[in-house]
Parts: C-alpha cells; structure tokens; sequence
C-alpha cells in the first residue's frame, strides 16, 4: 500500500454512476489497457458503478459518460485493467470500500460552517 495516499479516491454521484476523484486532484479514466487519475474537472471521463460491500466491493467501469462497454476492474500485480463483465467477480476484482467521511445528503443537510460549503 501506498504511503502517500494514491490508493485513496474520492467518489461523486451514486453507487449506480459515479466518478473517481485520486489523491492528485485529477480524475479517473482509461488509459490505455488501464486506468489513470490524469482527467481535469470538465474533461470527459468515465463513469463507474459500485457492486457488493465491504471487503467484496466491485468497481464497474459504464465507459466515457456513462455509455459503452461495461468492465469489471481488476487487478494482477500492481497493474489494474477492465475485464469483461463475468457472473462471479474473480478475487482479483474484489476491493475494500470505507467510508471515510458522511454521505453528501447527510453532510449539506447538518450544514457547513465552511466559507465554500461541501
């Protein structure tokens, strides 16, 4: 695991369409036979979804915007790509979901005190 972070994302939207946020700022798209948090605010990017829970979450890739082939993620070694979609997730597409900080409904309802207001 990473010591600086890189291994933690921020995710917006719903478990059904969301978009990934990495450590740098940028934001998670295909690159090449992978992925990378290498996409500015307002460029095109992909749209993923989240299956299962806990210790057996699976990240769908729904392509650029939401539209195109469905890929699961998954890992061998240190490289992760987009796998066909198969009935049983392979451990190698198994990941850790923790939710570090409360859902955004929640956050905007208890308010802000911040001067830009989450």
């Amino acid at each position: 695991m990473p010591s600086d972070g890189s291994d933690h994302f921020n995710l917006y939207g719903t478990n059904d369409a969301f978009i990934l946020q990495g450590a740098n700022g940028n934001y998670v798209v295909a690159a090449g036979a992978g992925y990378a948090a290498t996409a500015a605010a307002g460029a095109a990017m992909n749209q993923f979804a989240l299956g299962g829970s806990g210790a057996s979450t699976t990240i769908t890739d729904l392509g650029t915007g939401g539209t195109g082939t469905h890929l699961l993620w998954s890992v061998t070694g240190t490289a992760l790509s987009g796998i066909a979609v198969p009935t049983t997730p392979p451990a190698s597409s198994l990941f850790t979901s923790t939710q570090i900080t409360p859902e955004s409904p929640r956050s905007c309802k208890a308010g802000s005190a911040l001067p830009i207001p989450i």
